[in-house]
């Protein structure tokens, strides 16, 4: 007969172990445990600092703590108590609670002893971190192991989202497991971008997803059709507009521009309405009106061709722009 069972704790007489309002906004789903060590007022957790009271409620919840330890929980370090009631925890772990901040569920802090027990990047970035949250923690698993750096992780907190865009495309990309040097170059230049969206913005150019959907009028001597995102750029430069808005709408293959070469420059729009192709803005240099007699030719040329739309390209090109802030 099995002899390791673990019994209930019978909670101290005349002690109200119900979480007050306070309690549940601070320790959230683990405030009933922190409850029935700690009984109302919880004196002794809010007097804790964050990470301490951090500390506690994940123990009072792990170990099932009641009454008995609350002399512990209240004067006892987070390394005794840790050894104690947590001899298991990884390396790192109570210089990590100690800087914990937020709201932590046993989620969170499950996947916080994984990302230290891993090591890595992961366990660099942590001890590095001022201050360590739920959101961070979430980001930073989101992230390919060998992209858990510190630069990268507050470049793109607190959105996991874009950690797992920036993993997807990774792995789209050059597989689950790029070269080593590609992966080292490719760390170097994310840890230097200046912003989430410069981060983004090259992305879409290294990983050749910056083709635009074919133009549906084929140019001629006098007419070029913008193809990439590149083209985009430098054409929304020289002509001092807002082109580059409109590179998610090019993206879905529901719009697309033509340059005027020649004496009176312009740039050119069509855009998709169901199956028709019809003419948008037509707008020379710093959005300028053009001549009668240039919208004339540009409107004999457009209307020789009633094309239909081609199809977009990967929604992993769309989702990228949207990330660079197009």
């Amino acid at each position: 007969m099995p002899t390791s069972i673990g019994l209930a704790q019978r909670p101290h007489a005349g002690a109200n172990h119900t979480p007050n309002d306070a309690l549940r906004r601070d320790a959230g789903d683990l405030a009933g445990a922190v409850a029935r060590a700690l009984p109302r007022p919880h004196a002794a957790y809010f007097e804790a600092d964050p990470g301490r009271r951090r500390a506690i409620a994940l123990l009072a919840a792990r170990a099932a703590l009641g009454h008995n330890d609350a002399e512990a929980l209240s004067s006892w370090s987070v390394r005794r108590l840790l050894a104690h009631y947590m001899p298991d925890a990884p390396d790192g772990f109570a210089e990590a609670l100690k800087r914990a901040q937020g709201v932590w569920s046993m989620a969170d802090y499950a996947s916080l002893i994984s990302l230290l027990t891993e090591g890595g990047e992961a366990a660099k970035t942590l001890r590095h971190l001022a201050e360590i949250t739920p959101s961070a923690i979430t980001v930073l698993e989101a992230l390919p192991p060998a992209l858990r750096r510190t630069k990268i992780l507050t470049r793109l907190s607190p959105s996991a989202y874009h950690a797992d865009l920036l993993s997807r495309t990774l792995r789209q990309t050059w597989g689950r497991n790029p070269e080593p040097e590609r992966l080292r170059l490719l760390t170097a230049r994310l840890e230097r971008a200046p912003s989430p969206q410069a981060m983004f913005a090259w992305l879409v150019e290294e990983v050749g997803v910056g083709k635009i959907t074919p133009p549906p009028i084929p140019g001629t001597d006098w007419l070029r059709p913008i193809l990439d995102i590149r083209d985009i750029e430098r054409t929304a430069l020289k002509f001092r507009n807002c082109l580059r808005t409109r590179i998610p709408l090019m993206l879905r293959g529901q719009g697309a521009y033509f340059e005027v070469l020649g004496e009176e420059p312009a740039v050119v729009e069509v855009v998709v309405s169901k199956t028709r192709w019809l003419v948008g803005e037509i707008r020379g240099h710093a959005n300028d009106p053009v001549s009668p007699a240039l919208m004339s030719q540009i409107l004999t040329h457009l209307r020789q061709y009633g094309a239909a739309a081609h199809g977009a390209p990967p929604q992993l090109a769309f989702e990228l722009a949207e990330a660079a802030g197009w």
